[in-house]
């Protein structure tokens, strides 16, 4: 049986913190979204305290930015991974969402845990809070998957079924072309890169896409557009 976790966002003033005053819920590890009204900043750590304090510094990345508010994510299950996970969901979820421009200079980890579809599940419910709170401005986190912005993301994991499928579409565009050499000719060089990862994958909607590549045919120009796998290695 699957079960679900849940998770609550505290608020605090950031422009004049007073440390000694903050609560929260649950002091495991935590989730946080620094915000000024026009941008934001999404982290993770397990001493939010002292990592607010580094924000403040002059020689941080956020100091510049005059954040005026900090919103906590907490809940009792919450780990280092899963705090990772939600930090790199919601920094993708957020710059497509565009109530804030996510300032954040990385995408975030990836992470791979036994208990990642149950804490996907519990993304869920933490969306409608962070709804309530002005902190996005779409309702059902589900039609940022749908955008384009979101599909065509190279950050954006597969299905098996999904890798499977494209690994079978991939290997026949190869076959056929070995097998027709005046093809192979009049098309030109092109090139693609598939790998498989045996990690485990979540069957949660967030990591299902569709990807494309493009194949440049050198001698016609021309532009060909195949599904590829998204993690390439260059």
């Amino acid at each position: 049986m699957v079960t679900t976790v849940s998770f609550e966002i505290t608020t605090y003033d950031y422009a004049s913190p007073d440390y000694g005053k903050w609560t929260f819920p649950h002091d495991f590890h935590y989730v946080y979204i620094l915000e000024n009204g026009r941008d934001a900043y999404v982290g993770e750590t397990n001493d939010i305290i002292e990592r607010s304090k580094e924000h403040h510094r002059k020689d941080d990345w956020c100091y510049r930015f005059h954040f005026k508010r900090i919103h906590v994510i907490t809940g009792e299950d919450i780990e280092e991974t899963p705090a990772k996970h939600f930090e790199k969901l919601l920094i993708k979820l957020m710059r497509i969402d565009r109530r804030f421009h996510v300032i954040n200079r990385s995408e975030g980890e990836r992470t791979f845990y036994r208990r990642k579809n149950e804490f996907e599940l519990g993304f869920d419910r933490l969306w409608p809070q962070l709804v309530e709170r002005g902190l996005v401005k779409h309702k059902e986190f589900q039609a940022i998957l749908n955008k384009t912005e979101f599909k065509y993301s190279p950050q954006t994991s597969l299905t098996d079924k999904q890798i499977a499928t494209l690994t079978n579409i991939v290997n026949a565009i190869h076959t056929s072309a070995s097998q027709n050499n005046e093809r192979q000719k009049r098309l030109g060089p092109y090139f693609w890169k598939v790998m498989q990862e045996p990690e485990r994958r979540s069957l949660h909607p967030l990591c299902s896409i569709t990807l494309r590549r493009t194949l440049i045919s050198t001698e016609s120009k021309s532009v060909w557009y195949f599904p590829i796998l998204p993690h390439e290695v260059n």
